[in-house]
């Protein structure tokens, strides 16, 4: 048996960030946009579903809430609002809760929506408390999910259709040096969450160990000046093939960096999830049931007030 869970952020904001500046420029209004994004997300779920060859509602999608980590660590994500200077952040925020309220209240998929809890937490709750008598596929790009690859675990990429194997993590980024690339490709999934707390993860504004919280949001601080703790230098330090020299390097500079270890451990590991949230992610999960007297009209109304005539067509002939 497989299940299936789905990081649904990742295909929310390539369909609605992929899209926004063509549609503005040919003229387009954000409610086409929008609709499109509904049709576009909509239709990758089902088609999700008949890939992996489960109902509808055996399709377990993992939701954002406002993350935890914001309250340990306030710079967290910050940088992203700078990268999106043609999309309003707040207009875009009001129409994903909206959506996936509505993909929550219509539509038969097992959503979990946890308060203080990201979808990153979910599936890796989720993941480490898997029962291995069945496997289960986590659908998203996001290298941090790395780290919960097992034999019974697998990583899909919904952009490109195919698994992501422990030993073919690719290149993320246009600016960091090849060094990094030609070891990072190197590092198996059980290596992959110590490398990850050493580097930091620039797309959720984490610092790598050798640098302050605030790297990628102070404009005092220019890249320069940090230029040497870059992570070719830790790399070099803490990955070589050399494993008593990275034994020995990774004691000494746990004294000099253990607050920044610290911090980047509780952001980037999964399994730092809060227990509270764990349990509460748990209990939803144990505990969903999905209704045999589903009644498909809903979907069928909610396809007609917003046109989604595609849509509606496929799911008119589904069979709950």
């Amino acid at each position: 048996m497989v299940r299936v869970v789905l990081d649904i952020s990742h295909i929310l904001h390539a369909s609605y960030d992929g899209k926004h500046d063509n549609f503005m420029k040919q003229g387009f209004s954000l409610e086409d946009l929008r609709q499109h994004v509904r049709s576009d997300v909509i239709l990758r779920m089902y088609d999700y579903c008949k890939s992996f060859r489960i109902p509808l509602h055996e399709l377990i999608v993992a939701m954002d809430s406002k993350s935890w980590r914001y309250d340990i660590f306030p710079e967290y994500k910050a940088n992203r609002r700078n990268k999106m200077s043609n999309i309003d952040p707040d207009e875009q925020k009001e129409f994903f809760n909206t959506f996936t309220r509505d993909i929550e209240e219509i539509f038969p998929f097992q959503v979990l929506r946890v308060q203080g809890s990201e979808a990153d937490d979910i599936i890796g709750t989720l993941a480490l408390n898997w029962d291995s008598k069945h496997k289960l596929v986590i659908i998203s790009r996001d290298h941090d999910f790395l780290q919960l690859i097992r034999e019974d675990i697998f990583l899909w990429n919904p952009l490109k259709g195919d698994f992501i194997r422990s030993h073919e993590i690719k290149k993320a980024g246009k600016k960091i040096p090849a060094v990094v690339w030609d070891i990072k490709n190197r590092i198996q999934a059980r290596d992959f969450l110590l490398f990850h707390i050493f580097l930091g993860d620039i797309g959720d504004g984490i610092p790598n160990i050798l640098c302050p919280n605030d790297l990628y949001v102070n404009p005092l601080i220019k890249g320069s000046d940090f230029g040497k703790f870059g992570p070719a230098t830790i790399l070099k330090n803490f990955f070589s093939d050399d494993i008593k020299h990275n034994n020995e390097n990774i004691r000494k500079f746990h004294h000099k960096y253990k607050k920044n270890l610290d911090r980047n451990s509780k952001l980037v590991d999964l399994r730092a999830t809060p227990k509270k949230i764990q349990e509460k992610i748990l209990d939803k999960f144990n505990n969903f049931k999905f209704d045999n007297n589903y009644n498909v009209d809903k979907i069928k109304e909610w396809c007609n007030e917003y046109e989604l005539y595609d849509v509606k067509e496929i799911f008119s002939f589904y069979e709950f």
